[in-house]
């Protein structure tokens, strides 16, 4: 191939790279980290599904979410990332994503997206049973009750009683705690019991 060919066709490809990979790279960047403050009624009353992050520098309780993969919405992020941090429990979850609540944005540097969901009751210690789960990136779940988590967004370091689950009481995460403050403040996270 002579050399202005091979001129030419590099000249055309960096221009289409150009063009293109702006493009490309926006479509490849991840959106906002999200997740689910999920609750079910029982017995009358609304409990609150919290799982332990083991994480450096969290090792503390918080609602179930996480990043986003490239190219993922922030109501799919909450959706995949529930599923695989509650195990699998609660079955494939494609079909909810017209009954969140939300979302809520936290403020600072994450934008933290926030939904509200309302799911069957399962039990801790069957959340917590061996399954083909995928990417499962928590190991203790518990369900707090309604009243207890409302005592605990409105006073830092407050140790919550668990409804169902082991340990008998928790800490909550300080950002878990804000998104959901900001959650209650955009009604995402309801302040009176939904389940009475």
């Amino acid at each position: 191939m002579p050399a202005t060919a091979l001129l030419r066709a590099a000249f055309i490809g960096f221009g289409l790279l150009a063009l293109v990979g702006p493009w490309a790279a926006a479509a490849a960047q991840a959106g906002p980290p999200a997740g689910i403050a999920a609750y079910a009624c029982r017995e009358g009353s609304a409990l609150h599904l919290l799982a332990f992050d083991p994480a450096p520098g969290r090792q503390a309780w918080g609602h179930l979410g996480g990043q986003a993969e490239a190219g993922e919405t922030p109501a799919r992020t909450a959706l995949r990332e529930f599923h695989e941090e509650s195990n699998c429990a609660f079955g494939d979850l494609s079909g909810v994503q017209a009954d969140l609540v939300g979302p809520s944005v936290a403020p600072g540097r994450s934008g933290f997206h926030t939904y509200g969901l309302r799911l069957p009751f399962v039990p801790a210690a069957q959340i917590a049973q061996p399954r083909r789960c995928a990417d499962v990136e928590r190991n203790q779940w518990v369900w707090v009750d309604h009243d207890e988590l409302q005592q605990a967004l409105d006073s830092p370091q407050v140790v919550l009683k668990t409804a169902d689950g082991e340990p008998s009481q928790v800490v909550l995460w300080n950002a878990a705690r804000l998104a959901l403050l900001q959650a209650r403040r955009d009604g995402v996270l309801p302040v009176r019991d939904p389940c009475r």
